[in-house]
């Protein structure tokens, strides 16, 4: 990451089982880069490098999906305890790039509705940067996500 005060943390990509990930800060926010498949062998792994991620950062979580091609229950979990995580600290989880298959499991398991979701990276630090179009947050029940 290289735009801004962009700076990759160290190590800059480790791979787990199956899945590649990236973390660093884009406008002040944390972003983690995923590549590949979030699933039982890489999710806690994943779990922790994303509560990692968030532990270094005051407003937000932006988690760039655009490379992950498979995101199974396992997958999910982690995005519901960092839904949960958020909403406790006061700071935001932001999706970005989610697609195809992978976007169509946050839709139907009904994830979308504890966190925010946008088309891009650039399109997340622009809204959490305040320029949101949405006019509410996703449900309040994020405490209550699926676990």
């Amino acid at each position: 990451m290289a735009e801004g005060d962009d700076r990759p943390a160290a190590p800059a990509a480790v791979p787990l089982d199956r899945l590649s990930v990236e973390t660093g800060t884009r406008a002040g926010y944390a972003v983690a880069r995923l590549a590949g498949s979030v699933e039982l062998g890489n999710h806690e792994p994943l779990r922790e490098r994303l509560v990692e991620a968030l532990a270094g950062t005051r407003a937000a979580l932006i988690v760039d999906m655009a490379q992950v091609t498979f995101c199974d229950s396992s997958g999910l979990g982690v995005f519901a305890h960092l839904a949960r995580r958020c909403r406790s600290d006061g700071k935001t989880l932001v999706v970005a790039g989610l697609r195809d298959r992978v976007a169509q499991v946050f839709q139907i398991t009904g994830m979308l509705a504890f966190l925010y979701a946008e088309p891009t990276v650039p399109d997340a630090v622009a809204w959490l940067d305040g320029d949101r179009r949405r006019s509410r947050p996703p449900l309040q029940a994020a405490d209550r996500a699926p676990e």
